[in-house]
């Protein structure tokens, strides 16, 4: 995901000096000039809204930083025996709130398999720990969604 913030360069027109006759300013227009700031991986849009504490300085650069959430620990599901002996593969889609502390706060089955899948990978992924989402250096809470696959071995 991009974010493009604008920021806009005037263009100074020298005055007259006592020296110099006043001399009309040819008419220029303003000139903008967009930075990229670029948003690494996805995140929330709590995140696209992170307005920092009045305690801490504000950031040398035009643009945020923002960091998405990323996986440190993650932790396997069991594959239930109904699912094996039904032979059912696929893959979980699975919404989850991480908070400042990179914990699973809240997960939710999006796409499930049923067979006990779903609840086989919201119980794995309430386990997984994340380096939480950041905005200059900052962490904050965050919406990421992750798939967890299941694959019968032979």
């Amino acid at each position: 995901m991009l974010r493009v913030c604008l920021s806009v360069a005037l263009s100074l027109v020298p005055t007259a000096t006592p020296a110099q006759p006043a001399q009309p300013a040819p008419a220029q227009p303003s000139v903008v000039k967009p930075s990229r700031c670029v948003l690494s991986g996805s995140t929330s849009l709590k995140a696209l809204r992170h307005d920092p504490p009045a305690d801490r300085p504000a950031p040398s650069h035009d643009c945020p930083v923002r960091v998405a959430a990323k996986i440190l620990k993650r932790v396997q599901p069991k594959y239930p025996p109904a699912a094996v002996d039904a032979n059912i593969e696929g893959q979980v889609v699975i919404m989850l709130n991480i908070g400042a502390n990179g914990q699973v706060t809240k997960a939710k089955v999006i796409r499930g398999l049923g067979y006990g899948l779903d609840e086989a990978a919201l119980d794995a992924v309430k386990k997984w720990m994340f380096k939480p989402a950041a905005v200059d250096d900052m962490p904050i809470p965050s919406i990421k969604r992750v798939k967890v696959s299941f694959a019968i071995e032979e």
